[in-house]
């Protein structure tokens, strides 16, 4: 397919302008004989691929085990030499030996064929760059390029797939807009692939493909997250306008079945706290847009990085708990500098990807067991590192970032629900350490931190926080404090230390909220050695709670409760 078609367009001009259509048909003969020469290559690759498959069957059918990875050392030398036979062997003994020589020679022959198929496909590569050379030349008046023959999509798992791969990126082997998207839109599944294609684009082509569909790329796992930013930054401007809209249409109606005022100012708060994170002076340049998601239009979902993800070496992620929503994202993001270090790689996120509960519905479990399993995606994405920079046409070999979660009351519970799913499933996603911060309970049965995929799990609670407890109801959903009934954790205080200059938290908030000291305050104790294990990660403050220590605290807590005159 052409980006523009030649011949049609020589037809309409060809009354006006018969230079031009002139100028026009001669480069559409170009192109259709460029495609011609194109079609041979892909038919003589199909040919040579099927030799090689061919090869690999017969290399299989003589049960010889290849000894050397180098595929360009001589045949001779990647077969291990068959052993000899005592003078004394049986005959059968002999007749297997002359039948194990007979494998080997037979393998070398079927090596050596490989090799000679891997040298034409070669040919045939450097072929097509010639091919390449001469179209970009005749492109030299046209914009239009020819779509190409998608060799990747058929060598790709080869070993000549990475050299294919190399060809798109260098001579502009990519498809039109609008094939390229239903590409994507195909793979989307299948997030290594998504790489291995997006690698291939220059960056005027990604931005074309943004440009052209923002809702596509900005959550599509394998594109990076810089592009993502780039997409979704254009999408939340879309929707802020929207709300914005709707807004004012909705002051100037007299319809009495309008939409209700309080609903419609929540909506455009929500995407006006967004809009203004990613265009304020004092964090639009930090702020990278990884995930949005406006399909629920008042409770738009999205995760906001304090830095390059692209870039980074370790992730913070945090999550709020009953009552947060993006409405709170520039808060919390402020909160996250104090996890965010790019020299040392570190980058915080602010993950509001879950719809959280209500006063009425936070002693259920139900939003955290749903808003667990969107966590545990979000941390498996990360830990894929598919859409991090630098994956290139071999996205498997990126080394993944360390994983952290930092989170607050009934975001500890989402948090656990997430772990705990990753841990029983046998998932290779784990994080490296988890922070909780004044819980809303852990799920029942959760009594020690094997049970979750985490290397260590800290938490605290304030002394006046008296809101927490309130928020781990009684057994049968989430009643497991952290700081109490939870075998391996470390636990930590929130209390101030005048040593180090910190803060008493006062308060069960997690930002600073009227003059109160929250767990995240610049200022609180909780904050400094929350910084201390996610940042400078050191693993050696709070006190791990032993059965023994959980034991003697509910002794203690008992005796305290005794009261004689109740007897």
């Amino acid at each position: 397919m052409l980006l523009t078609r030649p011949r049609d367009l020589a037809s309409h001009l060809a009354d006006a302008a018969d230079a031009v259509a002139v100028a026009l048909r001669d480069y559409g003969e170009r192109v259709r004989q460029a495609r011609s020469r194109g079609d041979a290559v892909r038919d003589r690759v199909s040919d040579l691929l099927r030799q090689v498959d061919s090869c690999a069957f017969r290399l299989q059918a003589c049960g010889v085990l290849v000894s050397s990875s180098d595929w360009h050392a001589p045949a001779s030398a990647m077969i291990s030499p068959v052993p000899g036979v005592a003078a004394d062997a049986t005959i059968e003994q002999q007749r297997a030996h002359d039948q194990a020589v007979g494998r080997a020679d037979q393998a070398r022959k079927v090596i050596a064929q490989w090799q000679r198929v891997e040298f034409d496909i070669q040919q045939e590569i450097a072929a097509w760059q010639h091919l390449q050379a001469e179209r970009a030349t005749t492109n030299q008046t046209m914009a239009a390029r020819v779509r190409g023959i998608n060799l990747v999509a058929q060598v790709g798992q080869t070993p000549y797939g990475n050299g294919l791969v190399t060809m798109r990126a260098t001579y502009g082997w990519a498809e039109d807009t609008q094939a390229a998207t239903a590409y994507l839109t195909q793979i989307s599944g299948a997030p290594a692939d998504v790489a291995r294609y997006w690698n291939t684009l220059d960056d005027h082509t990604k931005q074309t493909l943004v440009d052209a569909d923002p809702d596509l790329i900005g959550n599509l796992e394998g594109v990076e997250y810089r592009w993502r930013d780039v997409a979704n930054r254009a999408r939340i401007t879309r929707d802020y306008e929207q709300a914005k809209a709707d807004y004012e249409a909705m002051l100037n109606s007299s319809d009495p079945d309008k939409p209700d005022w309080a609903d419609v100012a929540d909506r455009l708060a929500k995407y006006e706290a967004l809009y203004h994170l990613i265009t304020d002076e004092s964090s639009s340049q930090s702020a990278q847009v990884a995930f949005y998601d406006p399909s629920d239009r008042q409770n738009p979902l999205a995760a906001v990085a304090n830095g390059d993800l692209d870039r980074a070496t370790t992730i913070s992620t945090l999550v709020q708990g009953m009552g947060s929503s993006v409405r709170s994202v520039e808060g919390a993001f402020r909160a996250l500098s104090g996890f965010t270090n790019a020299a040392r790689g570190n980058v915080g996120v602010v993950w509001n990807g879950y719809e959280s509960p209500t006063p009425a519905t936070v002693l259920e479990n139900g939003y955290a067991q749903s808003g667990g399993e969107q966590l545990a995606a979000w941390l498996t994405e990360l830990h894929h590192g598919y859409s991090r920079a630098g994956t290139a046409a071999t996205p498997d070999s990126r080394s993944p970032a360390v994983l952290n979660v930092v989170a607050h009351s009934y975001g500890t519970t989402v948090t656990a629900f997430a772990l705990k799913l990753l841990h029983e499933v046998g998932s290779t996603t784990r994080v490296h350490d988890f922070v909780s911060l004044g819980s809303a309970g852990l799920p029942d049965g959760v009594t020690n931190t094997t049970q979750l995929a985490a290397d260590t799990v800290y938490a605290t609670q304030a002394d006046q926080d008296h809101v927490a407890e309130w928020g781990r109801p009684a057994p049968g959903a989430h009643s497991e404090n952290p700081v109490e009934d939870v075998e391996g954790v470390r636990v930590f205080s929130s209390e101030a230390d005048p040593a180090q200059g910190t803060k008493s938290v006062t308060d069960h908030d997690l930002t600073p909220t009227d003059g109160k000291v929250a767990y995240l305050d610049p200022e609180a104790n909780s904050r400094r050695e929350a910084s201390k294990v996610l940042v400078d990660g050191d693993d050696s403050i709070g006190t791990v709670m032993t059965r023994e220590e959980i034991t003697r605290q509910r002794l203690a807590r008992a005796w305290d409760a005794y009261d004689p005159d109740l007897e």
